[in-house]
């Protein structure tokens, strides 16, 4: 076989199998919720596995309560289960969009009302810009 640098030996083991499925999706963050739940939703047999005691990753356990990369500064940009997750949780009262009259408005009176908080990309390739659409979750709801 090309590629192989050789060949390790182990002894034979039982090992338990506890599930069977046609989808294992490791992680359940955001990403492996939206794995999980379209791989379900096409009449899969899922398991999906993470290692800490939550789901959502960075986004619950980790309060992240601000997830700014929905947009690029114009329109939408995220749409799908993410975007079918965050408008549960808005009709939870777990999740707040901008005002519609901030919604892809860079101007210095929108600055003015939410600079405060730091919306601002800075991991943008040329400048940092403004961060025109977002939403904010709520930990305690």
């Amino acid at each position: 076989m090309a590629g192989v640098l050789g060949e390790i030996h182990e002894p034979a083991r039982q090992t338990p199998i506890v599930a069977d499925a046609d989808v294992l999706v490791v992680g359940g963050g955001p990403a492996g919720i939206c794995a999980a739940t379209a791989a379900a939703r096409e009449g899969a047999r899922v398991v999906l596995t993470e290692r800490y005691p939550h789901l959502g990753g960075l986004a619950s356990g980790g309060e992240v309560i601000v997830l700014d990369d929905m947009a690029d500064q114009q329109r939408k940009t995220v749409a799908g289960l993410s975007d079918e997750i965050v408008s549960r949780l808005e009709a939870l009262g777990a999740a707040v969009y901008p005002p519609e009259e901030d919604q892809f408005t860079v101007s210095e009176a929108a600055w003015k009302r939410w600079g405060r908080w730091g919306l601002q990309d800075n991991y943008a390739r040329t400048h940092p810009k403004m961060i025109t659409y977002a939403v904010a979750f709520d930990p305690e709801a």
